[in-house]
């Protein structure tokens, strides 16, 4: 058994190491192009373009072991091919959001002024006056002076019976 485990092991590292990004050999193969070109963003699209080709390898091998018979099989590398070539693509979406951020301030993307709503508000106040008017799915309930008692979301509001808006106050 122990050497049956050793043996899986083996192979899973094997297979991690495939230069197809984002397994662990996609990340060596971009910092190995990130070193010697010197763009980040660059060296992530040709690893990402690497398992991306590698996901539609996988998707093809499944697709042949269908023709062959082998249904457990293909859908296995399917998932595996589709999984990974979804994953790389992410993963270059993801550098490019992080370098197209990098270096601006929060307040840039978040409101200072939040819209609120008071704890006492009706159900049915708080659907005519906010959520019909600035369309947001969550908001947050404050007391006094700024002091955040928590947040109502339209998901929550969606449980109350319509009968009940008037009567329900969003601290309920």
């Amino acid at each position: 058994m122990v050497h049956y485990l050793g043996w899986i092991n083996w192979m899973l590292a094997i297979f991690n190491m495939i230069p197809a990004f984002p397994l662990d050999g996609g990340r060596v193969l971009r910092s190995a192009i990130w070193h010697f070109q010197g763009d980040l963003t660059r060296a992530t699209r040709i690893a990402s373009l690497f398992g991306q080709g590698f996901g539609i390898v996988l998707i093809a091998l499944g697709i042949l072991n269908l023709f062959f018979g082998n249904l457990v099989t293909a859908i296995w590398w399917f998932i595996l091919g589709m999984f990974l070539r979804a994953a790389a693509g992410q993963s270059y979406q993801q550098v490019l959001l992080r370098t197209g951020l990098q270096g601006e301030p929060i307040r840039r993307f978040m409101k200072s002024h939040p819209v609120t709503v008071p704890p006492n508000i009706s159900v049915e106040d708080l659907i005519d006056n906010y959520v019909y008017r600035y369309h947001h799915k969550m908001f947050p309930v404050v007391t006094g002076a700024d002091n955040l008692a928590g947040c109502v979301t339209t998901q929550s509001l969606a449980s109350i019976p319509r009968e009940e808006w008037r009567s329900t106050a969003c601290r309920n």
